[in-house]
């Protein structure tokens, strides 16, 4: 459906004091890593080619390369399976 779920929606009573934690922890995490970091400056560095990539992800990284490759068609795979809806009719 195109309109507002009501199930889904939330009270105001919570929008707000969800509101104001999230930009608590936004400031929490941002003092965080200036604290951490500081004025630190990000070192320039050459630009690797595409053919240095493959060379390196096909040879030393190949088994976690396939394993997440996997990983991912397993989650596709069993997202489309649990948003797929059966018609209750059409089984006998």
């Amino acid at each position: 459906p195109l309109a507002e779920e009501s199930d889904l929606s939330h009270p105001r009573s919570i929008r707000v004091p969800a509101g104001l934690l999230s930009i608590v922890l936004f400031a929490v995490i941002a003092y965080a890593l200036l604290e951490a970091f500081g004025n630190a400056m990000i070192a320039p560095f050459e630009p690797s080619s595409t053919a240095e990539i493959a060379n390196i992800m096909f040879t030393r990284w190949v088994i976690p390369f396939e394993v997440v490759s996997f990983v991912l068609l397993t989650a596709m795979i069993g997202g489309i399976a649990l948003a797929r809806r059966d018609d209750e009719e059409g089984r006998s």
